[in-house]
């Protein structure tokens, strides 16, 4: 996913329950991340260690990224593991969610 993101520190949105979070994604750090706001958006949904989030990117240009989050707890449902199995490893057949 880091191919289709600027080498920049831009802002980005995340999207979850019908809810977003402005936060900023560091795209020029060595590891590339979201900043200190990406703090919110764990405490908002109450995720723990063991948790995931699938981070499917909507739109992205040098200016903005939009993503939408699916947080996946404790264990991967058998749909997305099955999504996991057969696709998402190379970008030609990602993982889509609906």
């Amino acid at each position: 996913m880091t191919q289709r993101l600027p080498r920049a520190t831009i802002p980005a949105v995340l999207r979850h329950g019908g809810k977003t979070w402005n936060v900023s994604y560091c795209g020029d750090a060595a590891r590339p991340r979201f900043d200190y706001k990406w703090k919110a958006f764990v405490a908002d949904n109450n995720l723990k260690i063991g948790y995931g989030c699938v981070f499917e990117l909507m739109e992205s240009d040098s200016k903005k990224a939009v993503f939408k989050v699916m947080i996946v707890r404790g264990d991967i449902p058998p749909e997305l593991q099955a999504l996991i199995d057969s696709r998402g490893k190379s970008e030609a057949a990602p993982i889509v969610i609906d």
